[in-house]
């Protein structure tokens, strides 16, 4: 049973009465006069003390109040001899062209337990006489230097709202700031207000935040959430950590409130330390709290080429004295695809990783299927999420840049990973033939601790139904079993549970399943009937399967199990009137409202599409495994794109014919890839075409089909036809003919396979 501990934070405040106090600090001579106006940072530097020289005692300060709020100050340290303490004032007669400072620390931590550099958010009010201006500068331990406001500051009450911009406190806990005049003015500083946040109730995380610098300096936006207090003690440092990374607003991960993150606590009350962080050049979520530095990019700012950003931040992490070596990376989506990029590059650094609907190859997963530029994902995602418009013209221009793409294919990096990992995903999700990929290019070649230790879920859901029985326009009745939350112990596939097991935090009796994959069946809609719609662990993925072939045939077209007699069929293509996209492997955004398997009755009638189909079928068949087909194709057009749909095709007038999977291919790319040169209009060529992975049972009575067409747009941009990239207005009508018989057999194979 799980036994949790914790620790009763208190906000603890030090206060050290030092008396009227004068350090001696060094002068100034001969300072030549700068302008008011400017910042005369060399200077400002010069008089300042170093960081090592400045006292790591508590507090400086006379007296304070429960609130937190304190005044009565005393300087720990005075840069000249004319600025003079008064009590619990201090006088800074700067003269014509002197300088003058005066600094003071004062102490936040939450515990002495966690006796580190926090970056408190917290507010200054400098009460004056309104004798003058003057500068004020925040001491950051982090990077070991005086960080001075651009701005000078004058007036009576002088709020300076530091928010969380960089001032690390030493080891201590202890903030330090100064206070700078010039001009010959007498300024009189009568008392300062500091106004600190709340100590964390019980129950709480204790969150700190922290500006992370990379390597080029840039600095990113993080949270930190130390374990727990839940009425007894948390013990002592050093802990595991889950390092979460994301594009969006970091509220929708930890909730409005840190004490409203349900993955904050779980974690938490685990003595588990979570660290959240933006991208680079992201979002601002609430409070004050700033958004990450530097410039957005198209996934290239986590391991390289460009930036290091993932590493750097675990470099950090290694650096803390609550850390205790083993780092788990966690998240989905956008927060899963840097994962893969990251353990490439970070071996048995990492002890585990838990990405979920992502994978290593960001090219593959977002952008591109086999020349087709995934227009709904890449525009959709960019506009929806407020990302530079100059993002999505980059996409643009190196669409059919393999190099270009090649450099975020981490797949190719698998020995580089050197831990378990744990990859979810579902059969409507944006690319689940792209996230097996990583997890079968990991499991065969990850390096030691990684290789033949992957597991991976596979669920009926798309992107946005995770967990859900209803997907699309079919309801999965038996999807329960399967739990997120990482303080219940359900199945071993649930991949929180298993990575906590994996860096140590056990939470019961815990050892890696024999088999590999665990796996949801798909089937009719709303059947509980085995194997429809049930959940089958697997010793890999795939499994070992039986190709059966259906031939293509003409006439009225079917499906049938034998070569037939040589023959063709034509269907139509034309930009300015496209088959619409419904259904299939959606992003959830505006450009595509729908996800999953829908009836493509609807858009698949009349001359742009052709609908292959078995007979009826005499019993329940199961597939798993990679679909395939063979295709016999010609074109009228300077370039043409074949869409392929392999549909459930319920029995009776005006049932479904149900979206299984599909897959787009443009033609100019694949002869290019084949190397056999440009489209020349009237040649056959045979296209060999991955249609996608699936589990899926055909009920007895339903029909197999393949439907061929040549648009599914948005999901697919448009194939203008006259050999441009993108269809911008201009173009022509595509005549496509395929091909089936001894001479040109096209053909589907189907992997048959009962899990039963």
């Amino acid at each position: 049973m799980l036994r949790r501990t914790a620790f009763v934070f208190a906000l603890c405040i030090f206060v050290s009465c030092l008396g009227a106090c004068r350090v001696s600090g060094p002068t100034v001579d001969n300072l030549e006069e700068p302008a008011v106006t400017a910042l005369p940072v060399a200077a400002i530097e010069q008089l300042l003390p170093a960081l090592n020289e400045l006292s790591e005692d508590e507090a400086v300060r006379l007296t304070s109040d429960v609130s937190g709020t304190m005044d009565g100050w005393q300087g720990a340290g005075n840069a000249t001899a004319n600025a003079v303490q008064n009590g619990t004032a201090v006088q800074l007669p700067s003269g014509a062209t002197e300088l003058s400072a005066s600094w003071y620390g004062t102490g936040i931590t939450y515990n002495v337990l966690y006796n580190c550099a926090y970056n408190a958010p917290y507010d200054i009010e400098i009460h004056t006489n309104d004798g003058g201006d003057f500068w004020f500068a925040l001491a950051d331990y982090q990077d070991n230097k005086w960080n001075i406001h651009p701005t000078t500051y004058s007036g009576a009450d002088v709020p300076i709202e530091i928010g969380l911009e960089p001032n690390a406190a030493n080891i201590n806990g202890t903030c330090w700031f100064a206070i700078i005049t010039y001009g010959g003015e007498d300024l009189e500083v009568s008392s300062i207000d500091v106004s600190y946040p709340d100590a964390p109730a019980i129950g709480d995380p204790v969150d700190y935040r922290v500006l992370i610098q990379a390597d080029d300096g840039t600095h990113l936006a993080t949270n930190v959430f130390l374990p727990i207090d839940y009425g007894l003690p948390v013990p002592p440092p050093p802990y595991p950590a889950i390092l979460f990374r994301t594009p969006y607003d970091k509220a929708d991960l930890l909730g409005t409130q840190v004490e409203g993150s349900p993955i904050a606590q779980a974690l938490g009350g685990m003595n588990v330390v979570m660290i959240a962080q933006y991208f680079r050049g992201r979002l601002n979520d609430s409070g004050a709290w700033p958004d990450s530095e530097g410039t957005e990019t198209l996934f290239r700012e986590h391991a390289g080429p460009d930036f290091t950003d993932a590493i750097d931040t675990v470099e950090w992490i290694e650096a803390r004295h609550w850390y205790n070596g083993e780092l788990a990376l966690s998240g989905p989506s956008a927060l899963g695809l840097w994962i893969y990029q990251a353990a490439t590059q970070l071996g048995d650094r990492v002890a585990a990783i838990y990405p979920q609907v992502s994978c290593g190859n960001v090219g593959n997963w977002a952008a591109l299927r086999n020349g087709c530029f995934k227009r709904s994902n890449v525009e959709g995602w960019l506009t929806a999420n407020g990302f530079p418009p100059a993002l999505l013209t980059e996409a643009e221009d190196n669409f059919n840049n393999s190099t270009y793409w090649d450099a975020l294919d981490f797949d190719a990096q698998a020995s580089g990973v050197g831990c378990r990992g744990y990859h979810e995903v579902g059969w409507w999700d944006v690319d689940v033939e792209a996230t097996i990929h990583s997890y079968q290019e990991i499991h065969a070649n990850g390096g030691v601790g990684a290789a033949g230790n992957q597991y991976i879920l596979i669920g009926p859901w798309s992107h946005d139904t995770v967990r859900q029985a209803t997907v699309g326009e079919v309801t999965y009745p038996t999807t329960a079993g399967i739990h997120h939350d990482p303080t219940h112990v359900p199945n071993d596939y649930d991949g929180t549970y298993a990575t906590l097991n994996s860096i140590g935090r056990t939470l019961g009796a815990y050892d890696p399943p024999t088999d590999h994959a665990r796996v949801y069946f798909t089937g009719a809609n709303g059947s509980t009937t085995a194997p429809h719609n049930r959940w089958y662990n697997l010793p890999d993925w795939p499994p070992a399967y039986s190709e059966v072939e259906f031939y293509l045939d003409g006439g009225d077209p079917s499906l049938v199990d034998a070569v037939g007699a040589n023959g063709n069929d034509t269907w139509s293509n034309n930009p300015f009137d496209p088959i619409p996209t419904l259904g299939g492997a959606n992003l959830p955004i505006p450009m595509v409202a729908d996800a999953g398997p829908y009836d493509q009755f609807d858009v698949i009638v009349g001359e742009e599409a052709l609908v292959f189909q078995t007979e009826q079928l005499t019993e329940d068949w199961s597939i798993a495994g990679p679909i395939t087909c063979t295709l016999f194709v010609s074109t009228d057009a300077a370039d043409t794109d074949i869409m392929v749909k392999l549909v459930d095709i319920y029995p009776g007038i005006e049932q479904p014919v149900m979206l299984v999977a599909d897959t787009g291919v443009r033609l100019s790319w694949y002869l290019e890839q084949e190397g056999l040169g440009s489209v020349v209009p009237g040649t056959v060529y045979e296209l060999e075409i991955e249609i996608g992975h699936r589990a899926h049972v055909f009920s007895t009575s339903h029909r197999i089909g393949l439907v061929v067409q040549s648009s599914n747009y948005p999901r697919f941009d448009l194939n203008p036809g006259n050999g441009d990239p993108f269809f911008d207005g201009v173009g022509v009508a595509q005549n496509n003919t395929i091909y089936f018989g001894a001479d040109n057999a096209s053909v589907l194979v189907i992997p048959y396979f009962d899990p039963t």
